[in-house]
């Protein structure tokens, strides 16, 4: 075939605003499909997957660096779920359909990459079923969240997940209603967040969104022809408003969360060509961020979006004379670069070895390591102060993927001047951690509390050793793959 006349169709996109990028999926329409990372700096594209089929729905996980996708086999009619490294070769199967299932279809998959937890929906077409399954990608086990049945029921189980509460949302379009519902990921607390009755001028919702930090559920819904809306619901004041509203048959988009825009698939019929638009929730500055180079027309699919801003967040406490506090991370591949910022209260002054140069400004200590496979970040309180500090903070940013491990340690040191009760807090903003271990001398009497509130460790590290207190403890933490 001349390659000059397959033209691609814009038909799903998804934003990874900390890279600069834009991904997409496109399908000429008769026999091939794409997902592409579009630059938005450079203006340069990249192929990540190519397959002789119509249609590939994706999801992409930015910690890991890896794009999900749903693909159906010309040759062989089971359904399955494939992988791959944005860099590498090396697609792979997730999850399968089992054989005899040519009339279950997988139509939605959404990857949580920093918790190793795959979520998708599935249609039975013979049993009128549809269901969200949980799939540990770890252990391979599956659980299903969600299950719905009924002749009147719309079987595609558009989802959204609030990974931050453990919560799964979907929209269930029936005959004489649209409503969004909820639950909680062990099965509890099902209710509905928003109906709608249909008939008149709305016809269906179709697509859901969730930012469980800020408590806003977004979705689409398509009134008579050529009306399709965009909508915000605050979940905790019961509003709800109009975002986005086109003369549209219906309205794929997308949340950047962080910035506060809504991101949409249109047509610009004069030229025939499909655009990416977008613009803030208040309806101000509507801008094109990506307009397709093919005229063709064209069928909008589906839209995904990623919002990712990696950090780890190290509360340490109190530092007192003579005190150091050591923390290595270890990555599983080489970082373009790893941010530190290192923060207390108080009139202490804390160094860094003189190896390790830092900007010091209003109780600040920040630097950058390149091309970091290992990260190593050793401080202490300077010995001629007499100050101590309180509430250190550490945080590390700027990683592309999640470390596979971290060793904590903080190193007592000076016993004479020490409490004889020391308590050592350390918070860790990730839910990935599966083991920590504490390691003390010997003679020391450490009790060890820990505890995790929506993705946020907390670990409590009570000395309640008489004088002198151990000059030496650590905290290993193994993060799961």
């Amino acid at each position: 075939m001349n390659k000059s006349l397959i033209l691609f169709v814009l038909i799903a996109f998804s934003t990874l605003y900390s890279e600069h990028s834009l991904f997409f999926s496109a399908d000429n329409g008769i026999d091939q499909s794409r997902i592409v990372q579009f630059d938005l700096n450079s203006k340069t594209s990249n192929i990540l997957v190519e397959k002789p089929v119509i249609g590939l729905d994706f999801s992409i996980d930015p910690a890991n660096r890896r794009v999900y996708w749903i693909e159906k086999d010309p040759a062989n009619p089971i359904e399955v779920i494939k992988r791959k490294d944005f860099t590498k070769n090396n697609e792979e199967v997730i999850y399968a359909l089992p054989a005899g299932a040519e009339l279950i279809h997988i139509d939605e998959v959404v990857v949580d990459g920093f918790n190793n937890q795959l979520f998708f929906s599935i249609c039975n077409i013979l049993d009128k079923e549809a269901s969200l399954v949980q799939l540990d990608l770890a252990t391979k086990k599956s659980n299903i969240l969600v299950k719905k049945s009924g002749l009147d029921l719309d079987l595609d189980l558009d989802f959204a997940i609030d990974t931050i509460n453990k919560r799964a949302y979907w929209i269930e379009n029936k005959s004489e209603e649209s409503v969004i519902k909820r639950k909680d990921f062990d099965g509890s607390n099902e209710e509905v967040v928003y109906s709608k009755s249909t008939g008149g001028e709305i016809i269906s919702m179709d697509e859901v969104k969730v930012d469980g930090k800020n408590n806003q559920l977004f979705f689409s819904m398509n009134f008579d022809v050529n009306d399709a809306r965009v909508m915000q619901l605050d979940m905790k004041a019961k509003s709800v408003k109009i975002i986005v509203q086109k003369q549209m048959d219906d309205m794929d988009f997308a949340i950047d969360f962080t910035n506060k825009k809504v991101l949409w698939i249109e047509r610009d019929l004069a030229n025939e060509l499909s655009v990416v638009k977008r613009s803030n929730f208040d309806k101000s500055e509507e801008e094109i961020v990506y307009a397709s180079t093919n005229k063709q027309s064209f069928f909008i699919d589906e839209i995904v979006t990623v919002n990712y801003d990696p950090k780890m967040v190290f509360d340490a406490g109190v530092l007192g004379k003579d005190q150091e506090y050591s923390l290595h991370m270890n990555f599983p591949q080489p970082q373009q670069s790893v941010n530190v910022k290192i923060e207390w209260e108080g009139n202490a002054v804390l160094g860094l070895p003189v190896s390790m140069k830092a900007q010091f400004q209003d109780n600040q200590l920040q630097f950058t390591r390149d091309n970091v496979e290992t990260l190593m970040v050793n401080f202490r309180h300077l010995s001629f102060s007499k100050e101590t500090a309180r509430n250190i903070r550490i945080t590390i940013s700027g990683f592309q993927n999640v470390p596979k491990s971290i060793l904590f340690q903080p190193l007592f040191g000076d016993p004479d001047n020490s409490p004889a009760k020391l308590t050592q807090r350390i918070a860790i903003d990730t839910n990935r951690i599966v083991e920590a271990t504490y390691n003390f001398p010997a003679k020391s009497n450490v009790e060890v509390q820990a505890s995790a509130t929506k993705g946020l460790w907390i670990l409590e590290l009570h000395d309640t050793s008489v004088k002198p207190l151990p000059t030496k403890g650590y905290v290993d933490i193994l993060i799961s793959k």
